[in-house]
């Protein structure tokens, strides 16, 4: 039976909305396997990848999971200036040795 070496990150951010338009998630800049997005203080769109033209409303509060990510950065955000979403990446990894 072989061992296993996991490697399990978990990060959370605050990303503040510099403006109305639609913004990248570059600057965060993490690996990670899924993120949860949740808007804190007004309702976000978050636009998936593998389709940037289709955006996921969130309400206010309302999480979503985005699986099969690689990089924080694939994923674009759109609300209110000044408004709040929390993320969370986690990168989940393991070798056999």
């Amino acid at each position: 039976m072989p061992n296993f070496v996991n490697r399990n990150v978990c990060k959370t951010f605050v990303y503040t909305f510099a403006s109305n338009n639609k913004e990248t998630l570059s600057a965060l800049n993490q690996e990670c396997s899924q993120v949860s997005v949740r808007p804190r203080t007004n309702p976000a769109t978050i636009f998936d990848p593998q389709n940037p033209s289709v955006g996921y409303q969130l309400l206010t509060n309302e999480e979503f999971v985005f699986c099969g990510l690689t990089n924080l950065s694939s994923l674009s955000a759109q609300g209110t200036s000044g408004s709040v979403i929390q993320i969370r990446t986690q990168y989940y990894g393991n070798t056999i040795i």
